[in-house]
């Protein structure tokens, strides 16, 4: 499936408030409504894996205050030093963990995967659809052309397996920042950057310019120039951490008395 068609219709699945579904045999209603539901089915079963990862890594946060003001508590030994040493060494690991689970669901991703693509076919047949078609373009204020590239939706091969057919997140895919990353950048791009905090001031207005303005031309596999700064502000976070344990140790084992280590650690503190 061509890749603008694929990011036209997220946005609309996403986005439209003026579009009308139907889920199988029930009763036809507003996008809004199904996707409220599916949000609260996705966030019930999220919690069930978030849940044991949070406290997990509370204790493991804990224990490593607990480490941490203890060795801080006995900084006249010169073996503690070393160990402060060694905890700066490794403080940015409960930061890069957290960083590649927060998105991760390990509970039933199958079942999710199959909610999120009955979702967007709902989408599909509704666009595809006479009637429902022709009331979203009038709500819209738009003529028919501007629906000419849902061509490719008519293809039912393309959603054979379902519009989402793997899990591609935390680096699997390389330049692939997930469907969501590419929406919300063309988001950034087409109204938000323009009308800055007050960009919903407007009712209607923001759906209407995100919704139809042009898509990102190289889909869900680029590289986003703004990622540049978070890279290098990553590397001297973590190039900092290692700098000061390194400096750090060698000032402990430098220090000429256990008084001056006392006095050195009540500098730090101070």
């Amino acid at each position: 499936m061509p890749a603008q068609a694929g990011e036209k219709l997220l946005r609309i699945a996403l986005l439209s408030r003026a579009l009308i579904v139907q889920h199988m045999d029930s009763v036809p209603q507003p996008l809004i409504r199904r996707r409220k539901r599916l949000a609260r089915s996705l966030r019930d079963r999220r919690k069930k894996g978030v849940v044991p990862v949070i406290v997990s890594l509370g204790w493991f946060l804990f224990a490593l205050s607990l480490s941490i003001a203890e060795a801080f508590g006995q900084a006249g030994d010169n073996q503690t030093a070393h160990d402060l040493a060694i905890g700066l060494l490794l403080a940015w690991l409960p930061v890069f963990v957290i960083a590649t689970i927060v998105d991760r669901n390990p509970i039933g991703t199958k079942s999710i995967r199959r909610k999120l693509n009955g979702f967007v076919e709902d989408v599909r047949r509704a666009l595809l659809d006479p009637v429902a078609r022709e009331a979203f373009l009038n709500h819209h204020r738009r003529r028919e052309t501007d629906l000419s590239w849902t061509k490719p939706l008519e293809t039912d091969e393309f959603f054979q397996d379902g519009f989402f057919a793997s899990f591609a997140g935390q680096g699997r895919q390389r330049w692939h920042y997930g469907c969501a990353h590419s929406i919300t950048a063309g988001m950034e791009t087409a109204y938000i950057a323009a009308h800055g905090e007050d960009w919903l001031k407007v009712d209607g207005e923001a759906e209407d310019a995100i919704i139809w303005a042009q898509v990102n031309h190289q889909g869900l596999f680029w590289f986003d120039h703004r990622m540049i700064w978070q890279m290098v502000s990553s590397i001297i976070v973590v190039g900092g951490t290692l700098f000061g344990a390194f400096i750090l140790s060698c000032e402990f084992r430098d220090a000429p008395s256990l008084t001056a280590k006392r006095a050195y650690v009540r500098k730090l503190l101070d």
